[in-house]
């Protein structure tokens, strides 16, 4: 395999935005004077997995864990540095009902909840706001990551669909800490973590990080920094402003996946390989920018008023040496290719895939009012939110260009492939652009009952642009789609003693609309009359919940039944290249399933997290036997989590866990015709917590995968073809934590 490029040097910017916060820091010793830092805690935690409430802002779902009629799991910070690692792909394996959806080394994540994929567009969340999921996310300033399974548009509005992932920032307070991780193969990453409490609700907190990637995938080597400054301040009559500032740049060579073999086999598991490494094979580049601001205030009125604003801008250069199908002609007998598929033998064609100077960008406005009262006897939390999203995209450098000398041929079975010259520099193209505006107006009433019953009732009325220009191959022009729609939400709660819960609901969301994919047919014949840019979708859940609470420990059992209008590309035939169809919407797919989870001390010593999600897919009305009742691609029908702590009796700060992972079979063509088996993934992990004078040490062992066990991670389906990207192999990672 031949050697990479060298990898540019980190972002300046980054580095010079970081260098100016520390010495705003440093030119500040009275802060630290009278600062006294927080007497250290060093008994064990209970597990960082926990079915704790939610604290989404401006929604009705926080308190009690027992008064929130919603299914969700959240993830601490212990939990965040236990994994030991800086992808949040690596730390949702720990919710069942969570499922990495494409999420390739060195490239940006992508995921499913309860088998619907999260809209990386308007479906991923910071602080509860909207913000560019098509870009790497750093865990390094973030306390809390939590998964609300279901659409979540009551909470925070439109976008998404099978649930929703929101990360909590690091809050100001007392520290002063340091870290160290080190993974096989000399990757290598830095963490500091300072701030500044007053006790009064006010203060600062600076995170910065930097990250040398040589992940086990053999090439797949890069570099990474993030710096992010919050500030919390009070105002006058109780009222806070909540600021965050995060600058972070990634650049990394992509792992890509493989196709199925001829279209109905899986081709063989090797975790180390990157197809197609190439001595012109450059990295993948994202530079990401994300600030926003909230105010609370208290109005005269009784209303409690939330007004936010957020901007995420993300610049990326994609690029990738790219195995795709198998070419056996010039491009101009396309319609003869095996394009869509590797070969039957393992073949691929080789392409240099780029895309320069992408911009997205999400800006989001909200104003949310909250008042309680009592009337008609009866306890009412009204909420009004007003909100409007900006979604922009472009991709204004584009080319794909054949691997020279054309036809390049690639052996997934050999890993290798017969080029190594520059590929041509075709023209490059302004191929896309494409703007989305949403508007939301909602209205929410909680009602509460002496009889412990409690009823939410929420309406909104979304309003809906969508404006794309497309000039990829050979289907150009503007597309455009706009609709306004009513989407209800009702909850119904009943508590039985200070115990048990249970609770009905159904919520429904609106997602944004997809665009036909390269290979489809509406993409590639100019002629065709199919929409290139579908309806959005409506997703519709009906969710029926059990919880259980005794001191430290609960338990929640959740049925549902989620569904929506299905996507998919109408092809004639899976076996014949030439059959490929239309992307269109028709019929319907659904997921119904139970959700099982425990949380809690089994003894004394041992704490564990259960969670287990039993789940069938299916579809109908699509019109076409190749697709008509089949399951959903890359959803198992079971999957089972196992997290045990134990904290080690005689050696004080010293505990013992181990992860036990179980995933079924999934579905890794769209007629069920090939299937990706089952895998079982145990982990193990030892930390020891040291009382310093400074406060205290830290450090972590893990191996991961102890088993070596070789998988597919998913199978899942990326800009309408599928992929199939590898598991791990057996990984031994190792962390610091020094505070001072």
């Amino acid at each position: 395999m031949n050697k990479t490029k060298q990898l540019p040097s980190q972002n300046a910017l980054s580095v010079a935005i970081a260098l100016a916060l520390v010495n705003t820091v440093a030119v500040t010793p009275s802060a630290w004077a009278q600062t006294t830092l927080p007497e250290v805690r060093v008994e064990s935690t209970v597990l960082g997995t926990q079915a704790q409430p939610l604290s989404l802002l401006g929604s009705f779902f926080q308190g009690n864990w027992l008064d929130q009629p919603v299914s969700a799991t959240t993830i601490d910070e212990d939990a965040i540095k236990n994994s030991g690692s800086s992808r949040l792909t690596d730390l949702l394996r720990l919710d069942s009902s969570v499922d990495p959806n494409y999420s390739p080394i060195g490239y940006y994540e992508n995921f499913q909840i309860r088998g619907f994929p999260v809209d990386p567009v308007l479906g991923m969340r910071v602080n509860g706001v909207p913000f560019v999921g098509e870009a790497p996310i750093s865990m390094d300033n973030k306390q809390r990551v939590e998964v609300l399974r279901g659409p979540a548009g009551a909470l925070v509005g439109m976008g998404s669909s099978g649930g929703l992932i929101n990360l909590l920032t690091k809050r100001p307070d007392n520290i002063r800490e340091a870290g160290l991780r080190v993974e096989q193969r000399e990757s290598l990453g830095l963490t500091a973590d300072i701030g500044v409490a007053d006790g009064s609700g006010q203060g600062w907190r600076l995170n910065a990080s930097a990250d040398r990637y040589r992940p086990y995938a053999k090439g797949a080597d890069g570099e990474g920094a993030m710096v992010s400054l919050a500030m919390d301040q009070r105002l006058s009559g109780g009222d806070s402003l909540q600021v965050d500032v995060e600058i972070a740049h990634k650049s990394q060579i992509t792992q890509p996946g493989s196709q199925l073999l001829g279209g109905t086999t899986l081709a063989p598991i090797n975790p180390v390989t990157v197809l197609g490494l190439s001595s012109w094979s450059q990295p993948v580049t994202f530079d990401s920018i994300f600030a926003m601001a909230r105010l609370q205030k208290k109005l005269q009125s009784g209303w409690k008023m939330t007004a936010t604003g957020s901007v995420h801008h993300v610049k990326t250069d994609d690029r990738s040496s790219f195995p795709f199908g198998y070419s056996t002609a010039e491009y101009a007998n396309y319609g003869t290719q095996a394009y869509y598929r590797f070969s039957s033998d393992g073949k691929f064609s080789m392409y240099d895939y780029r895309s320069l100077d992408e911009v997205r960008e999400t800006d989001f406005l909200e104003a949310d009012f909250k008042r309680v009262l009592n009337s008609g006897g009866f306890d009412h939390t009204l909420r009004t939110a007003i909100s409007l999203t900006r979604r922009y995209f472009s991709m204004p450098n584009y080319r794909w260009n054949d691997a020279a000398p054309f036809p390049s041929y690639g052996n997934v079975l050999s890993g290798t492939w017969s080029g190594d010259e520059n590929p041509d520099q075709y023209p490059a193209k302004d191929a896309y652009g494409r703007t989305i505006y949403v508007s939301q107006l909602s209205l929410s009433d909680q009602i509460t009952f002496p009889s412990k019953w409690q009823v939410t009732a929420s309406g909104r009325v979304i309003n809906y642009q969508d404006d794309a220009t497309v000039n990829f191959l050979y289907r150009t022009g503007d597309f455009s789609r706009s609709m306004t729609s009513l989407l209800p939400d009702l909850r119904v709660q009943r508590k039985l003693g200070t115990e048990t819960a249970y609770w009905f609901g159904y919520s429904s969301d609106l997602e944004a609309a997809s665009l036909a994919p390269q290979s489809s047919q509406n993409h590639l014949d100019s002629a065709s009359t199919s929409e290139m840019l579908l309806k959005p979708r409506k997703v519709e859940t009906l969710d029926l919940a059990y919880k259980w609470e005794q001191p430290g420990v609960r338990m929640m059992a959740t049925m549902f039944h989620a569904w929506r209008p299905f996507n998919f590309r109408n092809d004639a035939s899976l076996a014949d290249s030439q059959a490929v169809g239309d992307y269109i919407q028709r019929g319907t797919e659904s997921r119904t399933g139970l959700e099982l989870s425990l949380s809690g001390a089994l003894t004394k010593r041992t704490d564990a997290q259960i969670s287990a999600t039993l789940m069938t897919s299916d579809t109908s009305g699509t019109g076409n036997p190749l697709f008509e009742g089949k399951e959903a691609l890359n959803t198992p029908k079971f999957r089972l989590n196992t997290f045990v702590n134990y904290r080690v009796p005689g050696i004080e700060g010293l505990s013992a866990s181990a992860n036990w992972l179980y995933t079924g079979k999934r579905p890794a063509s769209r007629d069920n015709s090939v299937y990706a088996p089952d895998f079982h993934r145990l982990d193990l992990g030892l930390s020891y917590v040291q009382k310093t004078k400074a406060g205290a040490a830290t450090y972590r062992l893990a191996i991961e995968n102890v088993t070596d066990e070789r998988c597919w991670r998913d199978v899942a389906e990326f800009l309408g073809d599928a992929y199939l990207t590898p598991g791990a192999p057996r990984l031994v990672k190792a962390s610091a934590t020094v505070s001072f």
